[in-house]
Parts: structure tokens; C-alpha cells; sequence
């Protein structure tokens, strides 16, 4: 068989050196094939039927489509050493449309009536995070994004508090598609990491 998975690029850089050889070592006779992509993107390409699993961070619901949670996760703030935020953020704890995350913070903002000043989105989660770190306003990053970052800039990280959305790490596919054994394997692969 051909296993179809899809998966955001920043996700893809330190999940699947981990899980594809082992996969390929337990099923090597499943071709894989890979497609990187926002959340929203995978979406499409899972109720299209053009991929058969992604991996993604999720806090809502698509009709149609079938999830697996693989783990709860929290948001960060992500503040450069100095920031004037910074004090308040350590003492209390709290602080691209395209990308899922992206969309949860504005959300979590709205419902909390802050309206920044300029919102600036990238899908390069190690730049956008590399800007925050060196001054240039919040980032926002998830726990397990955070966790594989790698940034050689010092900053500081304060989870939220009080969030209003759930947000979590999870397997998506299609409702109704049948997963074969082999498919299921790669999911318990990715949990794992």
C-alpha cells in the first residue's frame, strides 16, 4: 500500500527523522508519501481524499473528519529577556491565519479584548519565534512546538492562563475511511514522539 500523510513543515522537521525509519523498518513494503502544509490546507486535502492521515495541533472540530488526540498541550507567550512584559508575564503567568496556532491566539485575544496594534504572521514558526526572542513583540507557540524549537537566542516562555479553547495534538482522517494496520502503526509512531 501507499500511505498518504500530511503534516505542517515546522511538525515534519523533528517528528518524521524520528518515526519514518521505523515505520519503514516494520512496513517496508509501504511507500510513504508526504505533503506539508498548514492545518487548514491538510484539512481540504483529508476531506478531498488526497491524503489518508495529518497530524496537526487542533482545538476545534471539522465535520466530516475523524481525530484521535494524541496529547493536550498549552500555549505560550514567548518574550524576549528585557521585555517590559516580562515581569508581569513571570509573576502571574500569562500574557498566520493559515496556521492552526495563529488561530487560536487570535481568538484567545478576542475573547480577552485585546486588540494588538500590528499583527505580523509567518508561517515559519522558528522566525516568528526568533523575532519575539530578539524584541520584535509576543510570539505565541504551543508546549510541544516549543519543546523542539532549538532557538540560540535567550528568551523567556509563560504558558496562558485561563484559555478559553482546548488546544491539542492530534491524528485527523477522513470519517468512514477504513485505516489499515499499517496506518494505525504510524499513529501510535507519531504519539510516541
Amino acid at each position: 500500500g501507499v500511505l498518504y500523510v500530511g503534516i505542517p513543515p515546522f511538525r515534519c522537521s523533528f517528528s518524521l527523522p524520528k518515526v519514518l525509519p521505523i515505520f519503514h523498518k516494520e512496513f517496508p513494503q509501504v511507500q510513504f508519501r508526504i505533503v506539508e502544509a498548514p492545518s487548514a490546507v491538510l484539512d481540504q486535502k483529508l476531506l478531498n481524499g488526497e491524503i489518508d492521515l495529518a497530524f496537526y495541533m487542533s482545538f476545534e472540530r471539522i465535520t466530516g473528519l475523524s481525530y484521535q488526540v494524541m496529547h493536550s498541550d498549552k500555549m505560550y507567550a514567548i518574550l524576549s529577556k528585557g521585555h517590559p512584559l516580562e515581569a508581569k508575564a513571570a509573576q502571574i503567568g500569562e500574557f498566520s491565519r493559515t496556521q492552526r496556532q495563529g488561530q487560536y491566539i487570535l481568538q484567545e485575544l478576542e475573547k480577552r479584548h485585546i486588540q494588538p496594534a500590528e499583527i505580523l504572521e509567518s508561517s515559519n514558526i522558528r522566525a516568528a519565534a526568533a523575532l519575539a526572542a530578539n524584541g520584535y513583540g509576543v510570539g505565541f507557540l504551543s508546549g510541544e512546538l516549543l519543546e523542539h524549537l532549538e532557538l540560540n537566542i535567550p528568551f523567556g516562555a509563560y504558558p496562558l492562563q485561563n484559555c478559553t479553547l482546548h488546544i491539542e495534538s492530534v491524528a485527523a482522517w477522513r470519517t468512514g475511511d477504513y485505516l489499515p494496520r499499517y496506518a494505525q502503526a504510524f499513529i501510535k509512531l507519531m504519539e510516541q514522539v
